[in-house]
Parts: C-alpha cells; sequence; structure tokens
C-alpha cells in the first residue's frame, strides 16, 4: 500500500506541475498563434488601435469565429479561421488551404475512423458540402470535440443559398459575407510579443475613458486566466486530497503495526533497558525500522510511477480530447512522497513508541 500511495503522490505532483506550466491552457484550447484579440464597433476605431500597435512592433492579424456545424450529421464546434496557416497545432498533414477542406481533432479522427485524405459531410443550415480532410490538429475544446475551417470554405455555404443570419440571400453573398462577419474577434500576431502589455496598458490610457470609442482587447494570456485559475484549483485540491488519504492511512496502519510490535517485542525491550539502553533511544531505533519501511515502499512506488505513468496520462488526457502533452517526471515529483512517507512513518512510530517508557527490565523476572 505505501508503494500504490507513493506512486499516486508522483503522478499527482507531475500533473499539477504540468497544470501549473504558463502556457498549458494555450497549446490546449489556442490552435491559432496569436497575442492579442479584440472587437470593434467600427473601423475607425479599429485602425486608431492597430495605428498604437503598429508604433510597438509590427504584426499579422486575421478573423476568427466559431460556430455549430453538423459534422456527418452530427453537430460538432467548428473553428472558422480567416488564416489557416495561422493554425499552429496541426500533428498530420497540413492546413485547411482551399475552401473545400477541413481539418480535425485526432478525438474525431479516432471517432469517426478517418484520417487525412478521406472526405466528410459538412453542413450549415440546409446546404451540405463535401469536403476533404487535408490535416489533424490538437484541440481540447469540447474534449477534442471539433474541427476547423478556412473564412473561404465558410463563405461557400452563403454563395451556395444560405440565408445569413441578418436575413440576406446567399445570391449577395459578398454583402453576406460582410455582415456575417462584422464584429468577429480579430487576432493580432505580434512580432515581438514583449510588447503586448505594454500596447494594451497604452490603448486604455488613451481610449479608456473616451466614451466615443467602444473596444474590447486582451491578451492570449489573458483569455485562459480564469479557466487556468480553477484548473489549477481543481488539481491541487485532488493532489491534497491524495495527501491527506495517504497521511490518513499511513497513522492508522503505523499505530496498529507498531502496537503489535510493542506487545511482541516486550521481553527484547526488557533486555535492552537491562543493558542500559535508554527510552528514547529504542524509541528511535523502532522509527528507523519504520523509515526503512517507507523508504523501500516509496522506491517501489517511484518504479511503478515509471512504468504507468505514460500510459496513465495518455489515456486520461485522451479521453479529454488532449493528444499532445509532454509530461516528464521531475526529481523533486519523485523526491516529495518518498520524504513524506518516511517522516510521517517514523513521527507517528516515535510518538506510539512511548508506551516504551512503561517497560522495565523487571518483565523478565515476571516472565519467568
Amino acid at each position: 500500500m505505501t508503494a500504490i500511495l507513493a506512486m499516486f503522490m508522483i503522478l499527482m505532483n507531475d500533473m499539477m506541475r504540468w497544470f501549473n506550466s504558463q502556457n498549458m491552457l494555450v497549446d490546449m484550447f489556442s490552435v491559432t498563434k496569436y497575442d492579442l484579440t479584440a472587437s470593434f464597433v467600427d473601423e475607425d476605431t479599429q485602425k486608431d488601435i492597430e495605428n498604437v500597435i503598429s508604433e510597438h512592433t509590427a504584426y499579422r492579424k486575421y478573423q476568427m469565429s466559431s460556430e455549430y456545424l453538423l459534422f456527418d450529421d452530427v453537430q460538432m464546434y467548428c473553428y472558422i479561421v480567416e488564416d489557416p496557416d495561422m493554425i499552429n497545432t496541426i500533428r498530420k498533414g497540413r492546413t485547411c488551404t482551399y475552401d473545400n477542406e477541413v481539418l480535425i481533432t485526432q478525438y474525431v479522427a479516432d471517432g469517426f475512423h478517418m484520417d487525412v485524405g478521406d472526405t466528410v459531410t459538412v453542413k450549415r443550415g440546409g446546404v451540405a458540402r463535401k469536403m476533404v480532410i487535408s490535416g489533424i490538429y490538437d484541440s481540447a475544446n469540447d474534449v477534442g470535440k471539433n474541427f476547423a475551417i478556412s473564412k473561404a470554405a465558410y463563405s461557400k455555404f452563403a454563395s451556395e443559398g444560405i440565408v445569413s443570419e441578418s436575413g440576406v440571400s446567399g445570391a449577395a453573398k459578398s454583402s453576406s459575407d460582410e455582415e456575417e462577419w462584422s464584429g468577429k474577434e480579430i487576432c493580432y500576431d505580434l512580432d515581438n510579443t514583449d510588447e503586448c502589455d505594454a500596447i494594451i496598458q497604452e490603448i486604455d490610457k488613451r481610449y479608456g475613458d473616451n466614451q466615443g470609442i467602444t473596444y474590447s482587447i486582451h491578451s492570449a494570456k489573458d483569455d485562459f486566466e480564469g479557466v487556468a485559475g480553477t484548473v489549477n484549483i481543481a488539481i491541487q485540491g485532488l493532489t491534497l486530497l491524495t495527501y491527506m488519504l495517504g497521511a490518513v492511512f499511513v497513522i492508522v496502519t503505523v499505530i496498529i503495526v507498531c502496537g503489535k510490535v510493542l506487545m511482541r517485542e516486550q521481553k527484547d525491550i526488557g533486555i535492552y533497558k537491562a543493558l542500559g539502553f535508554t527510552s528514547f533511544r529504542l524509541r528511535c531505533q523502532l522509527a528507523v525500522r519504520f523509515i526503512v519501511t517507507a523508504v523501500v515502499g516509496s522506491l517501489l512506488g517511484i518504479v511503478l510511477a515509471l512504468i504507468v505513468s505514460k500510459p496513465f496520462f495518455k489515456a486520461g488526457f485522451e479521453s479529454f480530447g488532449i493528444y499532445s502533452f509532454n509530461l516528464s517526471t521531475s526529481v523533486i515529483s519523485l523526491v516529495i512522497p518518498l520524504v513524506f512517507m518516511s517522516v510521517l512513518f517514523s513521527v507517528v512510530a516515535f510518538i506510539r513508541a512511548g508506551n516504551i517508557r512503561k517497560v522495565q527490565p523487571q518483565v523478565l523476572i515476571a516472565d519467568q
């Protein structure tokens, strides 16, 4: 049991360390490369703010949106990206460059038994289009059940007769497209990402109190800050629960085992005391025996953790649509459970062995 507890402690340590990494949620949920996202109510505001950005660094911008579409008659979350080359989580194949191409996640590929080069039917409204899978990318959104198309591919639905949200028929393609995409978020990929915070501060300083300018701008880090906090609290809570359960198990086990040892070795304790051993020294010796047990069990737990960590995390993460992760076991993650177990075993054993003070050498006479 000590080995199993140590193994789970190591696994939880590694998971908490991975989830606490700075770019973890960005890598999981952001499929495109960007540093800032913004939305504007008019083009003049957009131009003013983009001038501020250009004063700090060069940038590349594109629009991005999302919508639930039918993927082979299954409603699924769809990314719509104006510049498909900005999708940077592709693990196989290439991006959806053309208007008849689609990217899918590995979760979708496994679930639908599809691969690069296969065709799929995507529907929006009453229009169905055959599209080719150009690549497989990573995204944990909707637990991995999502796909991506280009803005050009999305516009094809309008050109083939879809009525847009504004009610304009697909015959007026350009008007439909403009209204469909007006107000969508604009993503900015900065050449110098270090300028991100300075840009936001300057924009807020210039236009924050101006009621005539309406905008919303934030960094990629801010997009996931709230989610990251929630996830980290949950993971830390699970880690703490694991250690608390481990502590309860150790305390109960050591108290029971130590009591039996004292009863069985009462005569030996009397002999040691007759030879001049103090109660404190005998208690320390008993604590050392439990430390050896804790170290051996923890070392076995380390071996088990190294063996099962990869398949354990692979199965767990892939069930949530996370297929790309680099989870290496750190030395600290291995050492903490070993020290925790050793200290707890020794302290509880030392306290429980307090009854040794009551054992006197006269016990040897009583036994005769």
